[in-house]
């Protein structure tokens, strides 16, 4: 469904860069709201948008060929394992070792399209895709310093919060809840309510002793039923009226805030 907003993008949002990244921010928000983010997968959704349209906004030649190599350097990330319905653990576990070796393929890739065109107007977009090959790739510092790069260039990018989130996500799974937590407290000034909800829910789960990465991570049950309060509270109104991913969304927080009490 969201893949179809992509062809209401109008000549006059492609003509300046101000309206360009404001249109692109509000097709995120759409992918966000309707599930086709997937934890830190955030840059394909990125990578998707920015390099589609890249390609039909950018005349001169040497751009269009700088585009198409941050695509193909992409690629493998966007690709699909071949598996059947219910696939038995050998088939699962050859497809997880294929992806991560397309993850690795495209973290080099990435990296030499950087080393090259690292103040293009593509940098961003490859720091993000350089950070869902990581995580894909099962290495969430390289993912969190990925993420970070990206956040300190484009600290205004309205694709900032997606970023902010996937970095708390990233943080975390590496073992560093400081940095997290404050990943997630950048997410939490978004305008969005859906992007606040989910960034306390993640608060939350930092302290909430059943949703633990490590076993030796500290807990907080008050800490953890103040910040799914704030997220329920984030996505206040009538609920009869309340589109679906906002509504599990609180429905969510509001399971959780029940375990802590």
């Amino acid at each position: 469904m969201a893949a179809q907003k992509v062809s209401k993008v109008t000549k006059k949002e492609l003509a300046a860069p101000d309206e360009f990244q404001e249109s692109m921010g509000k097709l995120v928000e759409i992918f966000r709201l309707y599930g086709a983010w997937v934890g830190a997968g955030a840059a394909l959704i990125v990578v998707g948008i920015v390099g589609g349209v890249l390609l039909s906004r950018l005349g001169d030649s040497r751009a269009i060929d700088r585009s198409s190599a941050f695509l193909k350097a992409a690629a493998p990330l966007a690709a699909q394992p071949n598996l059947k319905e219910e696939p038995d653990a050998e088939a699962r576990k050859k497809a997880d070792a294929d992806e991560q070796n397309r993850a690795r393929q495209a973290l080099e890739a990435l990296d030499k399209f950087l080393a090259s065109n690292a103040k293009s107007d593509l940098a961003g977009a490859a720091q993000l895709s350089k950070g869902a090959a990581a995580m894909k790739a099962g290495d969430a510092a390289a993912a969190a310093t990925a993420w970070k790069a990206y956040l300190g260039a484009n600290a205004t990018s309205p694709f900032a919060w997606l970023a902010w989130e996937a970095y708390g996500i990233a943080s975390d799974q590496a073992g560093n809840r400081a940095e997290a937590e404050k990943a997630f407290g950048e997410q939490a000034k978004a305008e969005s309510g859906l992007a606040r909800a989910n960034a306390f829910l993640h608060l939350g789960d930092l302290y909430n002793p059943g949703a633990k990465v490590r076993p030796d991570d500290a807990s907080d049950t008050a800490k953890a039923a103040e910040f799914y309060q704030k997220g329920v509270d984030a996505l206040n109104g009538p609920v009869d009226h309340m589109p679906g991913p906002q509504l599990v969304t609180r429905k969510t927080l509001e399971e959780r805030l029940q375990t802590v009490r």
